[in-house]
């Protein structure tokens, strides 16, 4: 059929089965890592694919087939490697079947030669050990399970309608810095049991990325006082300024608070609304675990209500906080810029009231200029004529050179009078009327 898909319709549709949740059976035992790689990592030369290769090549499993990959999945039959790239994030899963005395002895990270495991490409941001045993009726001892967890307080519960028991600490051990889970299944299938692995390994991984934001809120809680104290001091000064050197003092105050928010909220307010995105991830995995309490022992969302609902309060609370001192700032510059707008238009009032003074006195003078000029072009006119009429009575033609002229006079200076005032008239009528 010659029908026409969208280019990303197989992209789409690819997505969907990208990432299938493992199929496994009991015994079994898992390490999961996860590695903290930044979105900026590129797609083709992902700094963890050439050691994936060399993971692959050390177990005998078959390395990807191009670059670029975001998901891949190989076993050597006993051995299973689940690598997977995220947004920041990258995750390595080691399944490894196959009988053991006691759960945490010895794990599925030991299948990976000693001298890899120091190189396993980044900086570790979550790791833990899973061991998934077949126990149709486990018994609710918890002083024997406690053993296993080295005498920890435990954390634990029937899960997925009670098919299985978890238990666990979260405490990292000393050793090797991985927490412990334990699944005893009673009745999940093999495909409910991987379901069940990898919603425990997100869970592991999606909290503790999301308190990597405590530090970095905690950190800019007083920076964020010191910044609303200074703030209001200037709001307070702004009432008692009033002159434009004032406000424009306040306003480059203001402006540097604002340069410093803007620097806190480029260092904590990306990992603060993460940290939001991944308690909500969280919520939703222990949702997907369908916790029933056991008697006397503390359930998993229980712990984490208590424990990591108030570090994500925090970020929530910074992440506001920064929100609101950026309103109040922007508030604060905005009302002076208006007022040092308004300070302006007064000045510029006052320049333009001086300018019209002087106008109207350059103009009174420049009517009496004009007054002056007409009375001395009258007198050179008349200087002329006297010249002519004294010529006239040397060529023989008698007048009356003062007579003459006492009579041109007043002639004379009305049509000089009338010429300079037509002038201006015309000039006036070219420009502004105003």
């Amino acid at each position: 059929m010659n029908i026409p898909f969208h280019p990303e319709h197989a992209f789409a549709q690819a997505e969907v089965h990208a990432r299938p949740f493992p199929v496994v059976r009991a015994p079994l035992r898992v390490s999961h890592l996860a590695f903290l790689t930044g979105e900026g990592t590129p797609e083709d030369h992902h700094p963890q694919l050439p050691v994936l290769a060399l993971l692959c090549a050390a177990l005998h499993i078959a390395p990807p087939l191009k670059a670029g990959v975001r998901f891949f999945e190989g076993s050597n039959g006993r051995v299973t490697l689940r690598w997977h790239r995220h947004t920041e994030f990258c995750s390595l899963t080691i399944f490894c079947s196959g009988p053991f005395d006691q759960p945490f002895d010895q794990t599925a990270l030991d299948e990976i030669p000693v001298a890899m495991q120091s190189n396993l490409g980044g900086l570790v941001v979550a790791a833990c050990h899973i061991a998934l045993q077949q126990e149709p009726n486990p018994p609710a001892d918890v002083e024997r399970t406690q053993k296993t967890f080295d005498g920890h307080p435990l954390i634990g519960s029937e899960v997925v309608e009670a098919n299985a028991v978890l238990w666990t600490d979260l405490r990292p051990r000393d050793s090797d810095g991985f927490t412990r889970f334990l699944i005893q299944n009673r009745t999940l299938s093999d495909a409910r049991a991987g379901r069940l692995i990898q919603r425990i390994v997100e869970l592991e991984t999606y909290r503790l990325l999301a308190l990597l934001a405590l530090k970095p809120a905690r950190l800019a809680l007083p920076k964020l006082a010191g910044v609303d104290d200074r703030l209001g001091q200037i709001i307070e000064e702004l009432a008692q300024v009033d002159d434009l050197p004032g406000e424009r003092r306040s306003l480059k105050q203001l402006a540097h608070l604002a340069r410093e928010v803007q620097h806190i909220r480029a260092t904590t307010d990306y990992r603060c609304r993460a940290a939001i995105a991944y308690q909500e991830l969280v919520d939703r995995r222990l949702t997907e675990l369908r916790e029933t309490q056991i008697t006397g022992v503390q359930t998993l969302a229980e712990f984490l209500e208590r424990r990591m609902r108030p570090a994500i309060r925090t970020c929530v609370s910074v992440s506001a906080r920064i929100d609101r001192l950026s309103e109040r700032i922007d508030h604060a510059s905005d009302m002076l810029r208006t007022r040092i707008e308004l300070t302006i238009e007064e000045h510029n009032q006052d320049l333009l009231t001086s300018m019209n003074r002087r106008a109207d006195a350059q103009l009174r003078l420049q009517k009496t200029v004009e007054g002056l000029s007409v009375a001395a072009i009258t007198y050179y006119v008349l200087g002329l004529g006297k010249y002519l009429l004294g010529g006239m009575k040397e060529a023989g033609i008698e007048t009356d050179p003062e007579l003459v002229l006492a009579i041109a006079l007043p002639i004379i200076l009305s049509i000089i009078w009338y010429a300079v005032r037509r002038r201006h008239s015309r000039l006036d009528q070219d420009g502004d009327p105003n």
